[in-house]
């Protein structure tokens, strides 16, 4: 069974956090980076003392797969795909509510996932710390 990560951006220092999100009210979300040690707090208290306060615009979504340095891919993600040292693809990872399936945006079409040939990718940043990567790429 597949393990399913997100990420988000904390809002207290800028740093990327990963592991399971909660909204704790209406537009408050934290990401909970489970421990490795057992605790004798009740689980609510552990959970509140490994979690991070995340800015919820950029929480995103693990896709389940990797690039071909071993590097998780998040929506969000700015994917470049290498056919050739000439001929190299740039893309935006997105969540289509319509067909429920990833996409890779290059500003003029979508792609499915299936179509993506993983080891051919490098994650390049993400539209949060990296928008200039965006340039001519769908945002």
């Amino acid at each position: 069974m597949r393990e399913i990560r997100f990420r988000g951006k904390r809002l207290d220092n800028g740093e990327w956090v990963y592991g399971y999100p909660f909204e704790l009210q209406r537009g408050q979300y934290v990401i909970y980076q489970p421990g490795d040690t057992a605790s004798s707090l009740n689980i609510w208290d552990y959970i509140r003392l490994h979690s991070y306060e995340v800015d919820p615009e950029t929480v995103g979504q693990s896709i389940g797969r990797k690039d071909m340095h071993g590097t998780e891919v998040y929506d969000g993600d700015i994917l470049e795909e290498h056919y050739t040292s000439l001929e190299i693809s740039r893309y935006k990872v997105e969540w289509d509510q319509e067909s429920a399936m990833w996409v890779f945006n290059d500003g003029k079409d979508r792609v499915f996932a299936e179509d993506i040939d993983f080891s051919l990718t490098e994650v390049k940043g993400n539209k949060w710390d990296h928008p200039h990567l965006l340039k001519g790429v769908s945002e």
